[in-house]
């Protein structure tokens, strides 16, 4: 089949007309889309939320006669003081400390301060353990609110 001038200008025609159909269908579907299209809607940055801001603890140092000496917070007041005990407590903690003489008989005690081993109290929840103070003679026993374990254990200075 031979193309003539003719017939190339019929085809191409046709052809022009073809696409221009297209078009015209292509366009009215991509006007569809764009009606239905909706903007994505941007995803809210969360801003930090405002912690409330925490006092610092204020420590006092306790001194007891019985030669032990320990920091603790200033919110605890002595309900109790005596040269044998002390009472240091608040409506929620508690540290007691009763302080015992060593006998006479009782020479073999040559270390300054025991291994100190607390154990739990399951009635109140505190912590009890006993340090052997040979400066003194005294056996020290505490009992302490398991929230302020830590830090009269860390502050804890026998004299």
């Amino acid at each position: 089949m031979k193309f003539t001038r003719r017939s190339a200008s019929v085809f191409g025609t046709v052809l022009i007309f073809v696409i221009f159909l297209g078009g015209f269908r292509l366009g009215r579907v991509v006007e569809k889309s764009d009606k239905s299209y909706v903007a994505p809607t941007k995803i809210p940055t969360a801003t930090p939320a405002e912690t409330p801001t925490i006092p610092p603890l204020k420590l006092k140092t306790f001194t007891h006669p019985c030669g032990v000496s320990f920091s603790y917070p200033a919110s605890l007041q002595e309900s109790k003081k005596a040269s044998m005990s002390a009472l240091l407590q608040d409506n929620t903690q508690s540290i007691s400390i009763t302080c015992t003489k060593i006998g006479s008989d009782s020479a073999k005690i040559t270390s300054i301060v025991d291994a100190i081993t607390p154990f739990p109290e399951p009635k109140d929840g505190s912590m009890t353990w006993s340090i052997k103070n040979t400066k003194t003679r005294e056996i020290i026993s505490f009992n302490v609110s398991q929230n302020l374990f830590e830090l009269v254990l860390q502050t804890l200075k026998l004299q």
